[in-house]
């Protein structure tokens, strides 16, 4: 969301720099060249930040699968990942420091930040067996 309020002013800045591009002739190809630029890196940056979301889901997707494999095997959740064979610093080094597992009765919870702006947060809900998103 964060990230998304940031494009307004680029966005703003677009149009200006096309009606410029239209105003003065003289500086057509520089303006639409500049503007171009910086859409295509912040194509890259967004694409990035989008492949890095897709590895992050389908890892935390693996997370979910085990964990509902152990509550069928055994009829209660895991308390630890450790449990389901999952190691605590995989775990954080592939959804981030401010991910967890947290299993309070009969209610786990999985939950990473999104990783384009940091302060979002994905948790997947057992009960409703689907992914949430939780903005800052």
């Amino acid at each position: 969301m964060l990230a998304a309020l940031g494009l307004i002013p680029f966005l703003l800045w677009v149009i200006v720099s096309i009606v410029h591009a239209v105003v003065i002739p003289d500086m057509r190809k520089f303006l639409l060249a500049r503007v171009l630029i910086w859409i295509v890196a912040i194509a890259v940056v967004f694409g990035i930040f989008e492949i890095k979301h897709k590895i992050m889901r389908g890892y935390a997707d693996e997370v979910v699968e085990k964990v509902k494999v152990y509550y069928a095997a055994h009829g209660h959740y895991p308390k630890t990942l450790a449990e389901i064979g999952i190691e605590q610093q995989k775990f954080k080094e592939t959804l981030g420091r401010r991910s967890g597992y947290l299993c309070m009765g009969d209610a786990p919870r999985i939950f990473y930040t999104a990783p384009i702006d940091g302060f979002d947060t994905w948790f997947y809900d057992f009960a409703g067996n689907e992914w949430g998103f939780h903005p800052d």
